[in-house]
């Protein structure tokens, strides 16, 4: 319109005085080249635009441009004339032309205005531009184009506009908001930060009046730190989890803009917020949102009273004024497990609304659980379950209610039905991944896209395509950076969630077994948010176990390409594979290579830079800034949980899928540590399945070692029954470990020229096998090197495996592997192979007093068997092995009370006798130190003094009780009785 009225002032001498020299020069570009008839007839169609006579204006104009095409007036006036007819499209087609042919700024401007209003984006931008190439500097063209690109997703156009804008105007806060969103989108937020402090200080010396506030409220561009650049930078600290830093923004924000930042005597009050709690209205005359931020600071920095005056300024509204800021108040109180004041807010927003949001009402039934009213918080959790019957998280959370209550069948329901789903849904996914319907609909959902832009395309006046048409460089850089902003969100979401687990640890006991149980659901639940973080990262899960984690960012290999048309882009990404590992070879000096010196096109350079990531992070020892060590602690000790709450399946699941990520699995101390969890929670579960999982991964992989065969022996048979320790399956699993050990030693031996081979000694050793598994063998030779065994196994196992799994090829064969086999073999009740399995260990470790006591009581066993043809020999022989016992033990409690006991067992209870007296005398293990042997008068005596049972504490190795009632058993037999009463009163008795 601007040049309408500049050109109508030329061509009718009106107003020309009032035209400013560059109007006129842009005016008298056009009219050079006209002729005097054209001028003229220009000027008598401008007339009759004026007094709107469109038709004869339109005749006479088309007129002007077939007589001169490159009279732009005429193209201008022409669609100015449309515009008032309602062609809207046509009347901005018309104007481009004329646009085209002048270099005038504000007709560029107000074209791309135009484009837009008729939804013409790319239209808008190409006309801004255009303004641009004539005045680089004009701010707003700069500001139109940069906020057109920010819309349409270009955010590095964006940032490079508005940049540009604060070179022209250094550290304009308006700019800066814009700014700081686009650095937000990118996952930029520190740097966002850093521009509002430098801002900041740049504007530190500016002194405003009343009247400039005024003026600046009026001006929504005013350069000014206003209430929304407060919010903006505390929203930022937040998001980083910084709440101090985002309280300190907000008070030093609001002093600024009350004038107050000369006030220094407030700088001492950093725990309280009384200059903004006065009746003073300049103080406290600023918008709720920040008052509630400034309080929800307050409670996450653990200052909850004071967050709590904070929150009277809103709770005097009612909650459908401010339901957003109602909803932040809770949700503060309720991640620091102030839950009575969750539950306030809660009610007052569900009180007043008439839609109310489902995670809204689970974080009230979760508050109503916490604080014990456990039927309000049944009828919330079943009301969620109405709408989202599905909710898996919801029904444990009913099904813990259930229990917590008594009723463990429909809790038991709620949990079988869990894992029920649990399991469809895994089976659900691996169905999933090995088709590819998920690619074929995201094809036609983009088809159907393009077809309706196409179709919305027609009715827009653009001169260009404004269908979305992504490049592969606008995509590869989208997701890039979409990626950035998630991890960024995802990394502070974790370290909050990370110092939120370790304030609870410092709260919970190190017995989980007895620790408060609203405690251990509060970390459950964030160990479970982690846990789900975790074990989504395809990178620790890949296709094989073997490849070691490289880094988040790793190139998939192994991937093929299952169509044609893709095979030249898997030849390029292999090629540039090849040539970055070239490159590293020949460079000899280290220098940055510069990717924009290099003729690449944008795929090619998008590939060069993912590569140069993976070389940060490739020796990376951390996930989200924390430790693999501080995430296995937690993963650890969230298994133990659910192992006490009896999530038996849920914890089984956890060890399995834990152990198969790559960062643990070829960790071999971290895999050791998921494995003795393991054995755990099949110990608090009473599992036998978990356990023997787990305690036989360590005899495997630590094979032949003492250690895990200790801890084999020590977890299969604490408390359970026998034949859960001696049955079938565990006798095979030791028998084959034997045999896979006498089978290495023989070859280990044949190795080192101690074993000569000969045929004779191979057959003796076979038959001997043979009448071992035939359980029909002769005990009385001792002799260990009677019993070796020859397998063939391989010469030599590789090397890498060989450290890998810490096999080492024994040399001797182990005893404690050959006693645990033989105590298998004594529990059910085969005492002649079991002596023969101890005669091999005592022959291995003759200085063992295990071995020793259990060689001699397995004899005695023997001959009090029918089945033995030397009864008496096996007696002798027996109590030889039990007195070397004693005589490696040397006198104490333990060895009286078992020889006692080995007489006890063959029937010489007249030898037992004396020997219980002893240990009924001497002090046990723990009190050898303190105390010294009784005369055998008191064992006799009563009643016990008071101060003797005031003394009395429990002693896990005090034999008094076992051999008190052993003894009081023979003088039953004997007749008598009142010895046999003093003995369990004394001893026995609670």
């Amino acid at each position: 319109m601007e040049e309408f009225e500049n050109n109508l002032a030329i061509t009718s001498g009106i107003g020309l005085k009032n035209l400013t020299k560059a109007a006129k020069k842009r005016a008298m570009l056009g009219e050079i080249r006209l002729s005097d008839d054209i001028k003229r007839k220009l000027g008598e169609a401008n007339g009759l635009y004026i007094a709107r006579d469109y038709g004869a204006a339109i005749d006479i104009l088309q007129e002007i441009i077939k007589e001169n095409p490159n009279a732009h007036p005429a193209w201008n006036t022409l669609g100015l004339v449309h515009e008032e007819l309602g062609n809207q499209e046509k009347s901005l087609q018309l104007r481009m032309v004329a646009a085209h042919m002048c270099n005038d700024t504000s007709l560029w401007k107000e074209l791309g205005q135009k484009s837009i209003e008729n939804e013409a984006i790319k239209q808008a931008i190409y006309c801004f531009s255009k303004a641009l190439l004539i005045e680089p500097t004009d701010v707003d063209a700069l500001w139109d184009r940069s906020f057109l690109y920010k819309q349409i997703g270009r955010n590095n156009d964006a940032i490079n506009g508005f940049s540009k804008i604060l070179e022209i105007m250094p550290h304009h806060f308006k700019v800066i908001n814009e700014l700081a969103q686009l650095y937000r989108a990118e996952g930029k937020t520190k740097e966002a930060i850093q521009m509002y402090l430098d801002a900041i200080e740049y504007h530190k010396d500016d002194v405003e009046d009343d009247e400039s506030d005024n003026e600046d409220n009026e001006n929504e561009f005013s350069d000014k730190l206003g209430f929304s650049e407060i919010n903006m930078l505390s929203e930022l600290y937040l998001i980083l989890n910084d709440y101090r830093s985002a309280l300190d923004a907000i008070k030093n924000g609001l002093r600024r803009v009350q004038h107050r930042q000369n006030e220094t005597w407030w700088l001492e009050h950093v725990d309280d917020d009384d200059e903004y709690m006065e009746d003073d209205e300049a103080r406290t005359d600023f918008p709720v949102e920040l008052r509630v931020r400034m309080g929800v600071c307050r409670v996450y920095l653990n200052q909850v009273q004071l967050g709590t005056r904070h929150f009277q300024y809103l709770l005097q509204y009612p909650a459908t004024l401010y339901p957003d800021l109602h909803q932040d108040v809770a949700y503060a109180y309720y991640d620091n497990r102030h839950y009575n004041l969750a539950l306030g807010v809660f009610q007052r927003i569900i009180d007043v609304s008439n839609e109310i949001e489902v995670d809204l009402l689970i974080r009230t039934a979760d508050c109503y659980h916490e604080i014990g009213d456990l039927e309000t918080a049944v009828i919330f959790y079943v009301n969620v379950l109405d709408e989202q019957p599905d909710n898996l998280d919801v029904m444990m959370s009913l099904a813990t209610v259930y229990e917590e209550q008594g009723k463990e069948e429909e809790a038991l329901q709620l949990v079988d039905f869990v894992m029920q789903k649990s399991r469809e849904s895994r089976k659900l996914k691996k169905l999933e991944g090995k088709d590819d319907n998920g690619d074929t609909l995201a094809t036609e959902g983009r088809l159907d896209q393009a077809k309706s832009a196409r179709k919305a395309k027609s009715k827009k006046a653009s001169i260009f395509v404004e269908e979305n048409n992504q490049t592969k460089a606008e995509y590869y850089r989208l997701r890039q950076a979409e990626k950035l902003r998630q991890n960024e969100e995802q990394c502070y979401t974790v370290q909050s969630l990370f110092e939120k687990l370790s304030l609870l640890d410092e709260k919970i006991s190190k017995d989980l077994v007895d620790a408060d149980r609203s405690l251990i659901r509060e970390y459950m639940k964030s160990a479970q948010d982690l846990w789900e973080d975790f074990s989504n990262t395809s990178a620790f899960y890949p296709n094989l176990r073997k490849k070691k984690f490289e880094g988040f960012y790793a190139l998939r290999k192994g991937k093929k390409n299952k169509k044609n048309d893709e095979s030249d882009a898997g030849l390029n990404l292999a090629a540039h594979q090849m040539a970055s590992r070239l490159r590293t070879r020949v460079k000899t000096e280290e220098e940055e290579v510069d990717l924009n010196s290099m003729d690449l096109n944008e795929e090619e350079r998008n590939i060069l830079e993912q590569e140069k990531d993976e070389k940060k992070i490739a020796a990376a020892s951390q996930f989200r800034d924390i430790p693999f060590s501080r995430w296995l602690e937690v993963f650890l000790k969230y298994g133990y949980m659910l192992a006490i709450i009896k999530r038996t399946e849920e914890a089984y699941e956890l060890m399995k899928k834990l152990y198969e990520a790559n960062v643990f699995f070829h960790n071999v101390q971290m895999k050791t540590s998921i494995k003795l969890a393991l054995i755990g929670i099949g110990l608090v579960t009473n599992n036998t399945f978990v356990t023997q999982e787990g305690v036989r991964w360590l005899c495997n992989y630590y094979q032949f070692r003492n250690d895990p065969y200790r801890i084999y022996s020590a977890v299969m048979s604490s408390g359970k029954e026998t034949n859960c320790f001696a049955s079938s399956s565990q006798m095979k699993y030791i028998a084959r470990t034997i045999r896979l050990m006498d089978a290495m030693v023989a070859n280990t031996r044949k190795e080192s020229g101690e074993n000569n081979g000969s045929q004779a000694n191979e057959d003796e050793i076979r038959e001997l096998n043979e009448a071992i598994l035939a359980m029909d063998v002769d005990p009385t030779t001792t002799n260990e090197q009677d019993y070796r065994r020859y397998y063939h196994v391989p010469e030599q196992l590789r090397h890498p495996y060989n450290t890998e799994m810490a096999v080492r090829k024994p040399k001797h064969a182990n005893p404690v592997i050959l006693s645990i086999f033989a105590q298998i073999m004594a529990a059910t009740k085969n005492h002649i192979t079991a002596t023969l399995f101890f005669m091999r260990s005592y022959a291995l470790a003759p200085t063992d007093r295990l071995i020793t006591l259990s060689l001699g009581i397995s004899l005695l066993q023997a001959a009090m068997q029918r089945k033995t043809d030397d009864r008496h020999l096996q007696v002798m022989q027996g109590m030889m092995f039990v007195l070397e016992y004693v005589k490696l033990t040397g006198y104490c409690q333990e060895s009286e009370y078992n020889l006692a006991r080995a007489f006890h067992l063959i029937g010489l209870t007249h030898l037992a006798v004396p020997h219980y007296e002893k240990a009924l005398c001497l002090p046990s293990k723990n009190k050898v130190n303190t105390q010294s042997e009784k005369p055998i008068s008191e064992v006799y005596s009563w009643p016990v003094p008071e101060i003797e049972e005031d003394e009395e504490e429990e002693d896990e190795t005090d034999l008094s009780r076992e051999a008190a009632y052993n003894l009081h058993m023979i003088y039953i037999l004997s007749g008598s009785m009142s010895l046999a009463q003093i003995l369990l009163m004394k001893y026995c008795s609670i």
